[in-house]
């Protein structure tokens, strides 16, 4: 159903698994290097309430930067 919502067809999901299925111990090494790379230029992005935001920061001090 979810799918078919998507518009995703049984082709596309075929790929898709054989993707999934043909992943390399290589391809992680390389993600893994990618990730590497990156590490301390990350951001990351969360939809919260303010509410949310502030009992957050309240647990961990200033985990979220409101931008």
């Amino acid at each position: 159903m979810l799918r078919y919502l998507q518009g995703i067809t049984e082709e596309e999901r075929k790929i898709r698994r054989e993707e999934i299925l043909s992943t390399s111990l290589k391809d992680f090494k390389e993600f893994a290097d990618a990730m590497e790379a990156v590490k301390d230029k990350w951001v990351m992005v969360a939809v919260a309430s303010p509410e949310d935001v502030d009992a957050a920061n309240k647990e961990r001090l200033n985990f979220f930067q409101v931008i």
